[in-house]
Parts: C-alpha cells; structure tokens; sequence
C-alpha cells in the first residue's frame, strides 16, 4: 500500500479502500482505526493546487471547537504529503459503516430499505441536527457552500455528518478560501450564473439547508417541485430563480399529489420553510433559528393510535400518513418486517460546548415506543407462534412423506420398489437441505397460511391415493426390474428440477 506522511514526519500508510467520487478516493490507515485519509486523484508526483493546500492548512490549524463536530463535520486532521513533501490528501475520522446518504433517508422507498422504522420523529430530528451542524460551521466564520444531498450521511440514530468539508467556505482570518463548487437544485437565487469564486453569505447555506429540511419533512420533494395550471420551467434552478414553489401562494404553484399537504405541519414550520427558500437573501432566518424552530416543532410530536410507525404534529389533528394510505398513495412509513428490534431513540443536537441541547418535552432525548426503533435492514425473524405452527407443518409433510414410503412398501410386488423409493427420498432430502435456509422461509411463510394448506393438503392426499394405484398399476407383471429403475431416474429428475427451483427462490427472496 501507498506510505504518506503528515507534514511533521510521521508515517502512515494507507489501507483499504472505502469510498471513491469524482475528486478523490478514501483509504483506511493502518495501524490507526480512528482514522481515514483522503487522497486526491492526481498524477503521481502532481501536487495538489497551492491554493487548496493553503485552505487545508488553515482548516487544520483552527478545528472546530465543540467536541460535538467529530460527529457533526468530516473537518481535516493533518495533511497527507508524499516524498517530496507535495501535499496528495488529509486525514480525517473514521465515521463508521452504518451511515447513510441523506438523500436515502428522505425518499420513502430507500428509506423503508434501509432504516426501518426510522419515523417522522427521526426525520424532525435529522432536520434539526443538520441545522445544527450548518450553524456550528457559520459560528467559525465559515460557509458550507456546497451543501446538497450528496454530502451529508445520516446514522441510525439520527445524527449528521457533512462531508467534503475541504470545498466549504474558510476563512482564515486574512484570507477567504472560496467554495467553487455547487449543485445547482441547492443553489441560492443570487448565485445561479454568479461567479462561484466570490465570497458567499450564511445565507445561501440556509436557503439549501431549507430545501434539504423540505425534502426531510414533506415525503423527500424538493421545496420547488409542483403542479400549476400556468406552464412552468422544466429546470429546478429557473425555477428557484424566479421563486416558483408552492410554498409561496403568489406563484400558483401546488404540491405534487403523492405527498402530504403543508397542513400536516405546523403553522410556524411552513413559514420557516418559506422564509428559508426566500428569493431575497435578508427574509432568511439564520441556520440557528431554523435548528430552534424544529426543536420547538418535535415537542409538539404526537403518536398515531392506529399504527406504531406514524408519528405526526398535534396540530395537524389526524394522522396525515393514514389519510395518505387511504387516499390510495401508499404509507411512507411502511411497517418493519416482523421481529425487528428496537433501537435507542434520535440523538439529539448539540451545543457548542458539546453537551446535549436541553430537549423541550423532558430532560432526555425522546424515545420511540419499545420495539419501534429504526434497525438495519437485516432479514425477518420468524416469531414464536409461526416457528411452532411451521414445525407442525412439516411434520405432517414429513408424516405424509413416510406414509407414502409405508404404502409403497405395502402394495409394492417387490421389496426392490420400495428400496428404490427408499433411496430416492434420502437423494431429494440432500437437495433440499443445501437450501434449507429458503426451505424454512418458505415454510414459515407457508405457516401464515395454515387454512390454506390443509385445503392444498387434502387434495394432495387424495392425488397421492391415485399416485400410488398408477404406480402399482405401472411396476406389477414381467419386467417391474426396469420399470422401477425408471420410475427411479424419472424421480431423480423431478427432485433435481426442484433444487434448481429452491436455487432461483434462494436468490431472489431477502
């Protein structure tokens, strides 16, 4: 592996590859499990640019202060230098695995995937924990720049990272180290065709940060997506530039149907969200404000009484996500699958001293009702009663597989017939039991429909009657030798035929 150095001689070298984008790749560090390190994509022996050398070097001589932004920014360590004391990269946390891209956490399908039971509690306090970590940068004197939903991972308990810090805005005290980079559905109004290399304001970070919280709150829609009677721009920058979205009534312009109506929130929510997408960059609240505004909105967090995973505001006075289900749009909170278990509830933001920001409803971060925590997406457990009913359902196939055995031997002109069956069935176990995993999910599955299978059963029982006459009928007189041996071959192949089923069951069920 590569061997870098941190500019005061101390040895590193890099690990295994964790990540790679378009600027750089991110490597493990050997020997410091702590740490990552992030190395540019240059030639070898290509430098990086001195002016981004010297936005490091100033990021790294004046960290963040809270204790809390380990978790909250992915902030330079130390840089990362070759041989000849070229600087290549920087050395950063190590977040973890367990992460999740925003933009995954916000759109109800992927999140059903990947975090089950992350509720609309953990969406509040996501939004409310991202605003937190957008004013931590803006009280250092710095601008994210370049915040989108690309850049900002999000864990099972809620809390934020945002990476990439090495593009954000810094200023060192003389100097402002510019960010050059933007995506353009997250870009203020005043900076779309401006020159990115000029000072931006903590006010364009809002405006993005007030998409992000949008797409959080309202079913992962970006703040100007809609519907209008009167044509529209197709592209989402013509319309942040213009002010087009349903969140200002002066554009006639409405939600999209598939997503719950700004009534689901609360009053003061809406007119953050509106001022925070303003197109006029003085009617923006500060990232601090709108961090308060969502903390005041969790405390007025209610549970629906007809499902564990709805969680809405009191204000909105009925559950917005079963008007959604019965509506026909489909529940953006689906349930878990059955047996998941419960995690703790979302971490709460924090305040610059790095101690937790005193919550508004008690003195302890709110907790999901037991058993209703967001998991990782790991399979279904079966629960006591279906692992009892799914035993007896195989007993009584087991049970039906060794009457059948008995008739054979009983009707069977010769004990050579019943041999052959007798091999035959141990031949299709051993098939079956490389696959026993599918074998007892399909069971367990089978279990849910017990009524169904003794009617499926019943019919089975009678066709094995029948069976059993044909076979008799086809095995008695001269030549049963041969006759048997093809019944065997032609068994054998049936029972290859249903492992190469189980095969393509095994690979398509979770």
């Amino acid at each position: 592996m590569t061997l870098l150095r941190t500019p005061d001689g101390t040895r590193l070298r890099l690990g295994a590859e964790l990540g790679r984008g378009g600027e750089a790749t991110v490597h493990r560090i050997e020997g410091k499990p702590s740490l990552v390190g992030k190395v540019y994509h240059r030639q070898p022996g290509h430098p990086v640019d001195p002016g981004r050398r010297a936005k490091l070097e100033a990021m790294v001589a004046r960290p963040p202060a809270a204790p809390a932004a380990a978790r909250s920014l992915a902030w330079p360590h130390d840089l990362l230098v070759d041989g000849g004391g070229r600087c290549v990269g920087f050395t950063m946390d190590y977040l973890g695995a367990n992460r999740h891209p925003v933009s995954r956490v916000f759109n109800p399908r992927t999140r059903s995937r990947d975090l089950p039971g992350f509720t609309y509690r953990y969406l509040v306090r996501t939004a409310a924990n991202l605003a937190e970590a957008v004013a931590m940068v803006h009280d250092m004197g710095n601008v994210v720049g370049d915040l989108n939903e690309s850049n900002v991972m999000v864990a099972p308990d809620a809390t934020v990272t945002i990476l990439d810090c090495d593009s954000m805005q810094v200023s060192d005290g003389s100097t402002v180290h510019p960010c050059p980079v933007a995506k353009a559905e997250y870009l203020a109004p005043e900076l779309i065709g401006a020159d990115l290399g000029n000072p931006r304001s903590p006010s364009a970070d809002v405006f993005s940060l007030g998409v992000m919280v949008h797409q959080l709150l309202v079913g992962g829609t970006h703040s100007h997506a809609g519907v209008a009677t009167h044509p529209l721009p197709e592209s989402i920058a013509d319309r942040i530039a213009r002010g087009l979205t349903p969140l200002n009534p002066a554009s006639r312009v409405s939600q999209p149907p598939q997503v719950a109506p700004y009534s689901a929130l609360p009053t003061g929510l809406v007119d953050l969200l509106r001022r925070s997408v303003a197109v006029d960059p003085s009617q923006r609240p500060t990232a601090e404000e709108v961090a308060a505004s969502l903390r005041r909105a969790e405390g007025s967090l209610t549970d629906c009484s007809r499902h564990v995973d709805h969680v809405y505001f009191g204000e909105a006075g009925s559950c917005p996500w079963c008007a959604q289900v019965q509506r026909g749009l489909g529940d953006p909170f689906a349930p878990r699958p059955t047996g998941l278990k419960g995690a703790k509830g979302p971490t709460g933001p924090t305040d610059p001293n790095g101690t937790r920001a005193v919550p508004l409803t008690s003195g302890t971060a709110p907790s999901p009702p037991a058993g209703t925590g967001p998991g990782t997406g790991t399979a279904p457990n079966a629960t006591t009663a279906e692992m009892i009913v799914a035993l007896l359902v195989t007993a009584g196939v087991v049970g039906m597989a060794i009457w059948l055995v008995v008739a054979l031997i009983r009707f069977a002109p010769n004990p050579l017939v019943a041999l052959a069956v007798l091999v035959g069935l141990p031949a299709g176990v051993a098939v079956a039991a490389g696959h026993g995993k599918t074998v007892w999910r399909v069971t367990v599955a089978v279990a849910r429909f017990v009524v169904g299978v003794i009617k499926v059963a019943m019919a089975i029982a009678e066709l094995t009657f029948t069976l059993i006459g044909w076979i008799y009928e086809f095995v008695k007189g001269p030549g049963w030798f041969w006759r048997a041996m093809l019944l065997y071959a032609i068994g054998s192949g049936v029972v290859a035929v249903i492992g190469w089923v189980l095969s393509g069951v095994a690979s398509i069920i979770p």
